[in-house]
């Protein structure tokens, strides 16, 4: 799951920024192509480390209260 969400978020954060910026003096695709791989080499570690932590936080916000 990682590698997909990874993946898709990436590339759809990669291809809004290369829209914003792109020049034409390159095609189009490799400019993206690059900003996808270049992000997700940093995207898919940073969700390898964070899902786990957001479990937890969404784990302990979301436990319910103990009745006393």
């Amino acid at each position: 799951m990682p590698l997909l969400i990874s993946m898709l978020m990436s590339g759809l954060v990669a291809l809004v920024v290369t829209l914003k910026l792109y020049d034409g003096n390159q095609s189009l695709f490799f400019t993206w192509f690059n900003s996808w791989l270049s992000s997700w080499v940093i995207s898919y570690p940073c969700l390898l480390v964070v899902i786990p932590l957001v479990k937890r936080i969404v784990a302990w916000v979301t436990h319910p209260a103990k009745s006393e």
